[in-house]
């Protein structure tokens, strides 16, 4: 008797073991300098990814509108949120442009600009359903991604991305 269960121990812990080993989600972000957009992750489960859209540094602004690239085998958007320094006037725009690529604008016409932002705050969250375990690059189109304040000129941002694993 004794030796069955042991047996039975050993197949156990064999298969915990192999369990275990399966790697855990995560995401790294790209480096984020002053003047910066970056993400930053809130969840990553191998269900969902979720990542604030952060600013460090800006000076003021009025708007922000952005292209986010993702891997659309691993990912479909779910929702996005605005941040709690817009009110409840702001525009909202999200949307799937085509598979992969998510198109944002928040703007509030008539506000004046936000004072400029030192240290961090989150400019809005986003949400993703994981449809596969796979990795992704999450990326901010750099070229149609910018800040603008209430005349209409760009304000100075780095926008970077990160590696969902």
């Amino acid at each position: 008797m004794s030796w069955s269960v042991r047996l039975l121990s050993l197949s156990c812990g064999a298969m915990l073991v192999a369990c275990s080993s399966s790697p855990t989600p995560e995401f790294t972000a790209d480096t984020a300098v002053d003047h910066s957009v970056f993400l930053r992750s809130t969840t990553v489960t191998k269900d969902a990814f979720e990542a604030e859209i952060v600013g460090r540094n800006l000076e003021a602004f009025s708007g922000i509108a952005f292209r986010l690239q993702y891997d659309a085998h691993v990912l479909a958007f779910g929702s996005l949120s605005p941040g709690a320094d817009w009110t409840d006037k702001r525009y909202v725009l999200a949307k799937e442009g085509k598979p992969g690529l998510l198109l944002v604008g928040i703007a509030e016409p008539g506000r004046p600009p936000t004072a400029p932002l030192e240290g961090e705050r989150v400019l809005a969250t986003v949400k993703f359903k994981r449809t596969s375990e796979d990795g992704s690059e999450i990326s901010f189109d750099t070229v149609r991604s910018e800040l603008r304040d209430t005349n209409g000129k760009t304000v100075r941002a780095t926008f970077t991305g990160g590696k969902l694993q």
